[in-house]
């Protein structure tokens, strides 16, 4: 389950925060867990790294948009 990967990713991140698989699988975990802004952090992380990855650049552009929508919906809603 997600919850449990980003748990234990997380954790393993604070010891290795240079991994980018372990922050690509964190940020793809967050993306599930509708914790956008976490995802996106942890892969605009991977980007710095590799910039060219095509994974990477999905998985930013799919946050992106999700946080994005996430922010138009509060302000129309004024949450």
């Amino acid at each position: 389950d997600y919850k449990t990967a980003y748990s234990r990713i997380t954790e393993y991140i604070s010891k290795d925060s240079s991994n980018t698989e372990a922050l690509f699988i964190a940020s793809f975990a967050s993306l599930k867990l509708k914790r956008y802004a976490q995802s996106l952090s942890f892969i605009e992380r991977c980007l710095l790294r590799n910039p060219e990855n095509e994974d990477y650049i999905k998985l930013h552009s799919k946050a992106k948009e999700k946080l994005a929508n996430v922010t138009k919906t509060e302000r129309r809603f004024g949450i």
